[in-house]
């Protein structure tokens, strides 16, 4: 039966595995800081001993708008998808939102991960139409 956690410590050398589906460069990968950042809440969805899916929670406050929450870095294992693992995880997440009383919550998905834009919508996330603009520093 799988289940939802936070992130820990020992669970670096799975969660580095899991995010080389998302990018093929993951140096910039370091536990420590990540569980040091208070404004990040990180949590995977272990299967037995096997750390399935991850996705993370990040708070933040504008004075324009409010308190704010991004969801980043969704990824599920892929032998483990399509069997709910993703719903799971993004449920765990509103409701966290939810209990810090944050109004928004915001996510990127790319075009290509067609199944997951899908997910997103049922529960309730809508494209926003909006220009990104990006610096590299």
């Amino acid at each position: 039966m799988a289940i939802i956690r936070p992130l820990q410590k020992g669970d670096q050398e799975q969660v580095a595995k899991l995010f080389l589906q998302l990018t093929k460069d993951f140096s910039v990968f370091n536990i420590d800081e990540l569980l040091l950042d208070n404004a990040v809440e990180s949590f995977v969805i272990e299967e037995g001993k096997e750390v399935v899916g991850f996705a993370a929670l990040v708070t933040y406050y504008l004075p324009s708008a409010g308190k704010l929450g991004n969801v980043e870095d969704v990824v599920i294992a892929e032998k483990f998808r399509n069997k709910g693992f993703g719903k799971m995880i993004m449920k765990k997440i509103i409701s966290v939102a939810k209990e810090k009383n944050i109004i928004e919550l915001q996510l990127t998905s790319s075009p290509e991960r067609e199944v997951a834009r899908v997910m997103y919508t049922k529960l309730g996330f809508h494209v926003k139409d909006t220009n990104v603009f990006v610096m590299d520093l």
